[in-house]
């Protein structure tokens, strides 16, 4: 699975990326970085990396939520 992508929400950029938490065998999450804020959005699943488009337009439907009531 690629780990990192760029979207935009608005006119600024955003990164979904994986990330892992230092346990062995953990699970990955995605995670947003906006503006210098990085929120933990779900964990990554095998079926994400078949229609990305769709990845990016649910993140950034979370972002926009996740902005507008301030984190």
């Amino acid at each position: 699975m690629i780990g990192r992508h760029v979207g935009r929400l608005g006119q600024h950029p955003f990164v979904l990326r994986l990330s892992q938490t230092a346990r062995p065998g953990a699970d990955a999450w995605w995670e947003i970085e906006y503006e210098g804020q990085v929120y933990a959005w779900r964990r990554a699943r095998p079926e994400d990396e078949k229609d990305m488009p769709k990845l990016m337009a649910a993140a950034r439907t979370y972002l926009q939520a996740a902005v507008a009531r301030g984190g």
